[in-house]
This record gives C-alpha cells, sequence and structure tokens, in this order.
C-alpha cells in the first residue's frame, strides 16, 4: 500500500478534446486511508446558512441523497458522469 497522496488536476478543451493533467504526489505519514470519516463535515467545516450557496443542488435517487451538482444556468446542472442513472 502506497502512504503517498496523489493530488491531480485537469482540464479539457473542444472541439478537438485536448487535455492537460498535472499529478503531483505529496509525502503522507498519517493520512489513514481507508479508514471511515465518522465527523458528519469537512475537516474545520462549519454549519452553513440557507441559501448560503445558491449555485449548489443535490441528486436524489429512490429517496436517499446520490451526488452533489451545480447549476450552470437556469436550466442545466452538472454533476460526475458516475452519479447519472440510465
Amino acid at each position: 500500500m502506497q502512504d503517498d497522496l496523489v493530488i491531480s488536476q485537469g482540464s479539457f478543451r473542444g472541439p478537438g478534446l485536448s487535455h492537460h493533467v498535472k499529478r503531483e504526489i505529496l509525502p503522507c505519514e498519517d493520512c489513514g486511508c481507508g479508514e471511515r470519516n465518522e465527523e458528519p463535515r469537512v475537516v474545520g467545516g462549519m454549519e452553513s446558512n440557507v441559501n448560503a450557496f445558491p449555485w449548489l443542488g443535490r441528486l436524489i435517487y429512490e429517496k436517499a441523497f446520490g451526488c452533489a451538482a451545480s447549476l450552470i444556468n437556469d436550466r442545466f446542472v452538472i454533476s460526475a458522469a458516475h452519479c447519472m442513472k440510465g
């Protein structure tokens, strides 16, 4: 098992769809990989006010939280491909 933290950054362009990915490996002495985080929030996070982030949405499938989504205009949201069903 590797004890490093890998950070990747990517971008895509059209119509030729060129892409660029930058990878960086950072040392990680005590990352806790594979350990469940019992905290309900991001480390150092705090509760936000209602409507504090109006561009965020959530996708719900069968009455359960699925994924987060970002509003990109008044008709569409964008989310990760693995969040889509069908």
